[in-house]
């Protein structure tokens, strides 16, 4: 006797290849994920190098993606990352691909080059493509894309450091608002290495006592006496040296790093102040920059709250210094935070103004009490009429809204001067005092205390 048994595995066939597409497909675009594209990468080197041909990785990044989610909603951006999706797939050639990585970040995968050049034509497409509107629901939304490019095997062989150049690389693409697009280089390859080396070190900075605050004398352009300081942190390392802020300040930004060295510079920085009160004839404060990763924080409002308690230092004698950027990238977060520092009677102050996104708006939506005129503008105001306009410009936008105006970079007799007749509040600058550490403030606050007043 013969039994046969016939199976129908159609369904089951059919669960198993939807399974197999969610796991490699990302479901909003229908594009090659990350997952997938970690397996694909490495068979398109193989094919590369048996071929003898060069094969090029562009990360993209949009680059007003949160503000028009955060504006017309998340169902709007989804619509929007669909289109654009669809729109990098109908550039490209059937042997590249395009993935999404996820958010607003798309990877194209470009094979068969013979030199690395040739992915300009297809970055150009991309970047010219990006001109046109999109078009969802009744919105006309216009984006742009910032790209990063590493080529195999040129910047390497190896899927995952190909991949963190061409991320790099797009940032800085993103850093430069001169152009859309960066090709990963030897100096980018410097600069990872030289940020790996900071990260390694500056993660034990606070432990190790490596960090020490400055501070650079503001000054009454009135009498030409102290009437405060800015707290400017300084980082000596035994291995590399004396670290710039300019190169740190990112890297702890980069690394979650910036809170933990910000809290310690506003409790320093509040410690000390409360010092000055002891040798000074005169009421002093203090000014400290918080970064906006560091002010986001849900314990900000507690640091600030413990540093003047553990200090003494009366709330009006600290300034908190923020930037045009903090303000612009969300308005619902930022309000609440600063109202309540302006309820404590903590000085707010917007700092570098007119280098970025300046706006009326937010002048009068936030209690902002100090403009600061960046050094940019003062360094050659008595030499470029241009500069000198913005500074005027500036000058009568505070003093219209009834905010105190503090300039900085001030270098000569005559920049003082000019600052002085337009009734400028403070400076602060090489004419006075660089940044000194804080023994020979208080050295500068004591020669103060024994000499009289200007009239």
């Amino acid at each position: 006797m013969l039994v046969v048994t016939a199976l129908d595995i159609t369904e089951r066939d059919e669960a198993e290849r939807k399974l197999l597409h969610q796991a490699n497909y990302d479901h909003l675009t229908n594009l090659p994920n990350r997952y997938y594209m970690q397996s694909y990468i490495g068979s398109a080197f193989a094919r590369a190098k048996r071929g003898r041909s060069k094969v090029s990785l562009l990360f993209m990044d949009l680059n007003n993606f949160k503000d028009i989610n955060d504006t017309l909603g998340h169902g709007i951006g989804d619509e929007l990352l669909k289109q654009v999706a669809e729109r990098i797939r109908s550039l490209l050639r059937a042997v590249d691909t395009a993935a999404r990585l996820g958010g607003d970040e798309f990877l194209v995968l470009i094979e068969g080059l013979v030199k690395q050049e040739q992915a300009e034509v297809v970055i150009q497409k991309i970047i010219d493509s990006f001109k046109s509107p999109f078009y969802v629901e009744s919105h006309e939304i216009y984006t742009s894309a910032s790209i990063g490019i590493s080529t195999f095997p040129d910047d390497g062989n190896s899927v995952e450091l190909l991949m963190q150049y061409a991320d790099t690389a797009m940032y800085n693409a993103k850093r430069d608002s001169s152009r859309n697009y960066c090709f990963f280089s030897h100096e980018l390859r410097e600069y990872i290495d030289q940020q790996l080396a900071v990260k390694k070190h500056l993660i034990h900075a606070v432990s190790k006592n490596e960090l020490s605050v400055y501070y650079q004398p503001k000054i009454n352009t009135r009498n030409e006496r102290i009437i405060g300081a800015e707290a400017l942190i300084r980082w000596h390392n035994h291995e590399l040296g004396n670290i710039p802020p300019d190169i740190f300040i990112p890297v702890a930004e980069k690394y979650g790093l910036i809170e933990e060295i910000g809290n310690w510079v506003l409790e320093t920085a509040c410690l000390e102040a409360g010092r000055w009160h002891e040798i000074s004839a005169s009421p002093l404060h203090v000014a400290v920059n918080i970064s906006p990763r560091q002010f986001r924080s849900t314990a900000f409002l507690d640091t600030v709250r413990t540093a003047l308690t553990a200090s003494g230092l009366s709330a009006d004698s600290l300034e908190i210094e923020i930037t045009e950027n903090l303000l612009i990238q969300d308005t619902s977060e930022p309000m609440e935070i600063l109202n309540t520092l302006h309820k404590m009677n903590v000085t707010l102050t917007l700092d570098d103004f007119g280098t970025g996104y300046s706006s009326l708006s937010y002048l009068k939506q936030f209690p902002i009490q100090v403009l600061k005129i960046d050094r940019s503008f003062i360094n050659d105001m008595m030499e470029n009429q241009f500069n000198m306009s913005l500074v005027d410009a500036i000058i009568a936008l505070a003093q219209n809204l009834g905010l105190q105006l503090v300039a900085e970079g001030v270098e000569t007799k005559a920049q003082l001067e000019y600052l002085r007749w337009k009734n400028v509040n403070a400076i602060q600058g090489f004419l006075f005092s660089p940044p000194v550490p804080a023994e020979e403030f208080r050295a500068l606050i004591r020669q103060q205390s024994s000499s009289p007043e200007r009239s």
